[in-house]
This record gives C-alpha cells, structure tokens and sequence, in this order.
C-alpha cells in the first residue's frame, strides 16, 4: 500500500471515528503487517469513499472496521463493500462459510445496519471493541443459509462458470 493511500484512508477514518476508535498510520500497519489481513477499497475516480478491514480465517472472514465517507453514507457503500466480500467466499480455494464481527452494544446504527444485511448475533463479549467494560455483540453472517444472499451468490455462481 502506497504513503499516498495510507493517507486517504487515515484521512477517512478520522472523518469516521473519534479518539481511540479512530486507527491512525501504525495502527493500519500492524493490522496489515498479518499476512491474513486485507483492505477492501471503495473509490470514485481517485476520492476514496470507504473501505473495509477484515482477515481471512481457516472457515471465514472476519470483519474488523468499516468506513464510510460521511458524504457518500446512506448510498449504499458499506452495504456494497460487505456484499463484495460475501460474493468473495467461495473464490480462494479455501470456501469461507461465513462472515463475523464484533459490535459494540452501544453503536447501534452498525447494529442496525448488520441486521438489515442478516447478520445475527450470536453472542455476547466484554471489553473486546472499546478500552471499558462495555458489552458487544459477537455477529453472525452465513450468506449461503440468509435468503438474501442466495440468489447473489447463485449469480456469482453463474457469472463464474461461464469464465
């Protein structure tokens, strides 16, 4: 990853995010620096307008952070990113069956938004997102049992084969 886009995506997370929750240049590397560790980017011409830290697991994706430019919200970015990253599940050949996060119970615009998708929590965590005690929500996507991902991913599918 170039300086230069390091920067566009600091620049985005502070516009995201305050304080601690906001990761700064070292923060981004050490996540990186996980050979299991990708970035998913979203751009219009060269204005980056969100974007999506997750890790590839032995039987899913982990979805870490995701920003939006708060000029670009409610446009549908976030939704596109997380949809990208489900039509990615069977690419690699190792198939992901799933997609987690983790959201704090106090965030509940994401808890909102992960719902809608079909993410389900399936339990609860302590002190895991923020530096407190707060309570989070472990969430659960599994696109080939969520009606909604079905007939994507049976695209997906389709759009593979004729290749």
């Amino acid at each position: 990853m170039s300086g230069r886009d390091l920067s566009k995506i600091v620049h985005v997370e502070r516009m995201c995010f305050e304080g601690d929750a906001a990761w700064d240049r070292r923060d981004i590397r050490l996540f990186l620096k996980d050979k299991a560790s990708r970035i998913l980017i979203c751009e219009t011409g060269s204005q980056l307008i969100g974007f999506m830290f997750y890790r590839v697991g032995s039987d899913s994706f982990q979805l870490w952070h995701v920003a939006v430019h708060p000029d670009y919200r409610h446009q549908g970015v976030a939704t596109e990113l997380v949809n990208t990253l489900a039509g990615e599940m069977c690419e690699s050949k190792m198939c992901r069956q799933r997609i987690t996060t983790v959201v704090p119970s106090s965030d509940t615009s994401s808890l909102r938004f992960f719902d809608k998708l079909g993410f389900r929590a399936v339990s609860i965590v302590d002190g895991v997102v923020t530096s407190g005690d707060e309570e989070a929500y472990v969430m659960l996507l599994d696109p080939v049992r969520e009606p909604m991902y079905i007939h994507r991913l049976t695209r997906y599918f389709r759009e593979i084969a004729l290749e």
